[in-house]
């Protein structure tokens, strides 16, 4: 949809714009339908302009009697983004909160409207609105899940001898639930004896769920290896009621190891925390991608870095990626030291490995709560043995009962008496 604007204003004047602009976005109305209620729903709407010579801004506004059940993707100050001089699009994603809508239609609208700076503005602002469009978001809510997919595009891509032969297909899910399809049986026949037939299934459990609204290519593996040959294939999808949902065709070759092209590219490696503490952990994700024309087997590596000298070696499980495909991994690590970290990611396969990519992170000491309780345990611990020697002190300082001396009889006239005695006799000698 584009929408062109003759005139422009700034904010708090108005004035002729002598140059226009146009805005375009895409889709310009989005129908969707049976949204699960309870649920949430992701989409998104692209506004692009003509003119790129220039930095401008966007501001999306979100409108209309359901408005306040659309949640943009992105945040930012008054929900204006900047666009780059030669950017000629940007992207906005948005979810719709059915989590507490009932069943029914609704209706909203994504307004982006294109500003420009303006050198000769005198008052207000010195952004100028030159032109907007606007997309219409009509969906519907259900509280009936609805599974509801197709499959297309199935093959087989050419393979070495002893290495699996992948399966590739492409998965709409056009209902309102995660899906995948019940399982995949596959037939593979020597082009050059009939007789040579090789057939395996693929369940369930093993195949990719795709997300509502989704329509996904996926590459699955299976356990057959083929030898070296032409070959005819045959791939009948079904779903979980047993019933045939799509069937394909197609040819491929399977040759001799070290033929085809054999190359992995690491696309991104990132760190999930910047700054953490002896107590956390960190998440390493590298994400590599197939550009060769045969299945890789790689493995993920990530070695960490402590002032130069590699204090750990990460490494991940071996995994097959078929050509044209891309993979996500990721690996855990716990700091024993605090410090600058600097940790390099990278994959190998075959006898060589990608280019490494490397993020930087600092660990510092232990996490407050952690230091506050150690701090604590210590004030116990030195309260209580305090506590514990002047007890000890005070129960040493008093004898008990049982070491006493014996309580001295009451004093008595006895003495008296026989000294009087004595003295009124007389002495005898001799």
């Amino acid at each position: 949809m584009w929408l062109l604007c003759g005139s422009c204003a700034i904010f708090g004047t108005f004035y002729l714009c002598s140059t226009v602009w146009a805005t375009g976005v895409s889709p310009g109305i989005i129908k969707i339908k049976n949204v699960l209620s309870g649920t949430e729903y992701k989409s998104k709407v692209t506004f692009s302009r003509a003119d790129t010579a220039k930095a401008a801004q966007i501001k999306i506004e979100i409108q209309g009697k359901d408005a306040q059940v659309i949640a943009p993707g992105v945040i930012a100050e008054e929900s204006t983004f900047e666009m780059k001089a030669g950017q000629n699009s940007f992207v906005f994603p948005f979810t719709i909160n059915a989590k507490e809508l009932s069943a029914g239609d609704y209706e909203a609208r994504i307004k982006g409207v294109i500003l420009y700076s303006d050198p000769e503005a005198t008052s207000g602002s010195s952004m100028g609105i030159q032109s907007g469009a606007i997309s219409i978001i009509q969906f519907s809510v259900t509280s009936d899940q609805i599974e509801d997919y197709t499959v297309s595009d199935s093959y087989i891509s050419d393979t070495e001898e002893a290495t699996p032969v992948f399966i590739n297909y492409r998965l709409s899910n056009n209902g309102n639930v995660m899906v995948r399809a019940g399982k995949i049986s596959v037939k593979i026949t020597d082009q050059n004896d009939a007789a040579k037939i090789y057939e395996t299934e693929i369940l369930q459990d093993r195949l990719p769920l795709t997300a509502v609204g989704s329509t996904v290519a996926s590459s699955v593996q299976s356990d057959l290896t083929v030898p070296i040959g032409d070959y005819a294939a045959e791939m009948v999808f079904y779903n979980l009621d047993g019933l045939e949902i799509f069937r394909g065709k197609g040819t491929f070759r399977s040759h001799p190891i070290g033929t085809l092209d054999q190359k992995g590219e690491i696309v991104e490696f990132t760190s999930d925390k910047e700054e953490l503490n002896q107590s956390e952990v960190i998440e390493f994700t590298g994400v590599l991608v197939n550009i060769g024309t045969a299945p890789i087997k790689a493995v993920y590596v990530v070695e960490v870095f402590l002032n130069n000298k590699r204090v750990e070696y990460l490494k991940g499980d071996s995994l097959f990626v078929p050509r044209g495909i891309k993979t996500k991994q990721s690996l855990i690590y716990k700091p024993q030291k605090s410090g600058s970290y600097t940790a390099k990611g990278y994959f190998t396969y075959g006898i060589t490995s990608t280019e490494q990519k490397t993020v930087q992170f600092q660990v510092s000491g232990m996490s407050w709560p952690v230091a506050v309780a150690g701090v604590g345990l210590i004030v116990v611990l030195i309260a209580g043995t305090i506590w514990y020697i002047k007890r000890k002190r005070k129960s040493t300082s008093l004898p008990h009962d049982n070491m006493l001396p014996p309580t001295p009889p009451p004093p008595t006239n006895n003495i008296q008496a026989s000294v009087a005695e004595s003295a009124d006799k007389p002495k005898i000698t001799n």
